[in-house]
């Protein structure tokens, strides 16, 4: 009696090559249509310094990538799989006199001054996360020293981003975060900080998909003021 021996398939470096091109794009596929979840948190407003926080949500992200491009400056980027945070609100001047919100600096590295811009820290905890700053209602600027930063004039507000993908939200309904942002007067030239610390209440959660966990952020060459 013969038994039908059904032949095997000759796993040629082509067709191996091919399956694994189209396991990474069926992989791709599932990934842009299975969703992820963010946490969404609120704070109240508060006073920090010369400034009025306010309007301010938190999304924590379960992974995230994104990349900021700049100017006379080389692409800047950031990737986790299990962490991010993007912080949105309002940013109001209470003070008597205009104020530079730094973000970075392009001047010679050797004396710069850190940290420029403003970090984003938990509470009790001393890592400090880099983080990016867009406003997108005002003059993106370079002073003359290479700092670069939004203008604000007195009583002005304005509406601010802050992301990193470094930061990770442990599970919780609150969450207690510390924003350091360096402050230049440009009338007197001194640089100082202030440290806003809101207390975020979970508020919800929101879909994000696959092709939404990418933030890709693009400046403007900055004005000299």
């Amino acid at each position: 009696m013969r038994f039908f021996r059904p032949s095997m398939p000759e796993w040629t470096p082509v067709k191996i090559a091919v399956t694994g091109v189209l396991l990474i794009g069926l992989a791709l596929v599932i990934q842009t249509i299975y969703p992820q979840s963010t946490r969404d948190f609120e704070a109240p407003t508060l006073r920090a310094g010369e400034f009025e926080f306010s309007n301010m949500k938190l999304a924590a992200y379960n992974g995230m990538r994104y990349s900021v491009r700049e100017p006379r400056r080389s692409n800047r980027s950031g990737r986790s799989i299990t962490g991010g945070v993007l912080i949105e609100g309002t940013i109001e001047n209470t003070s008597d006199r205009e104020l530079l919100l730094t973000t970075g600096y392009l001047g010679d590295e050797i004396i710069r001054s850190n940290p420029i811009g403003a970090t984003l820290s938990i509470t009790n905890n001393a890592r400090l996360h880099r983080t990016e700053v867009e406003i997108k209602a005002t003059t993106y600027s370079l002073t003359n020293d290479g700092v670069t930063g939004y203008f604000i004039k007195p009583n002005e507000q304005f509406n601010f981003k802050l992301l990193t993908s470094s930061l990770e939200i442990e599970a919780g309904e609150t969450t207690e975060l510390e924003i350091a942002w360096l402050i230049l007067d440009p009338e007197t030239l001194k640089r100082f900080s202030i440290f806003a610390i809101p207390n975020f209440e979970r508020s919800g959660s929101s879909l994000v998909w696959w092709v939404e966990s990418e933030i890709f952020w693009k400046r403007d060459l900055p004005v000299r003021r």
